[in-house]
C-alpha cells in the first residue's frame, strides 16, 4: 500500500545583502522557487545549480545568474 503524501516541502533561495568593511549581513530577498509534498519516508528531490541552465558568474563579491 502507498503512504500518504503529507510531508510539504519547498525550495527557498535567501539573498543577503553585505555591508563593505563591515561582518553584518542583512535578509534583502527570500522567494520559493519550488514545492511539494511528498510520503514520510520518501526522499526529498535532488537540487543542483547547473552553470549552463543559470549562467552563474562572480564579479568581485557578487554572484549573479543570467547573461
Amino acid at each position: 500500500m502507498e503512504e500518504a503524501r503529507n510531508q510539504p516541502w519547498r525550495l527557498e533561495v535567501f539573498r543577503w545583502k553585505g555591508e563593505e568593511g563591515s561582518a553584518r549581513l542583512t535578509l534583502a530577498d527570500q522567494d520559493y522557487l519550488f514545492r511539494g509534498i511528498t510520503a514520510k519516508n520518501d526522499p526529498l528531490p535532488v537540487v543542483e545549480l547547473s552553470d549552463k541552465l543559470w549562467q552563474v558568474h562572480q564579479d568581485g563579491d557578487v554572484w549573479s545568474v543570467g547573461p
